[in-house]
């Protein structure tokens, strides 16, 4: 119940759910999928309890989508570089100078 309270709220549900369940005795496998199917479960109700706040951006939507997708382009290409040490250590060079202007 704390989990999907979390969940609603910021959306980070397995932050609880997950320590959860490996406290009861499940073992990691088992819980990394209760909680992927658990998650998949409440994001389409999610989506459709949020239509009100969608409408209130909409403007903003597709900006922040191709954002999104442009990252996870770039994750998924740096995940699948052949050289990820040095695609890992740029991002961290990268964040850390990003840091320093902020």
């Amino acid at each position: 119940m704390v989990a999907g309270v979390i969940g609603t709220a910021g959306g980070i549900t397995s932050l609880v759910s997950y320590p959860a369940l490996l406290a009861v005795g499940l073992p990691a496998y088992e819980a990394n999928v209760a909680n992927l199917v658990a998650g998949v479960a409440c994001w389409p109700a999610s989506a459709l309890v949020s239509r009100p706040e969608l409408r209130t951006v909409r403007a903003h939507l597709p900006a922040g989508m191709a954002a999104a997708a442009a990252g996870a382009a770039a994750g998924t290409g740096l995940l699948l570089s052949p050289d990820r040490i040095c695609s890992a250590n740029w991002c961290l060079s990268w964040s850390q100078r990003a840091r320093a202007y902020c």
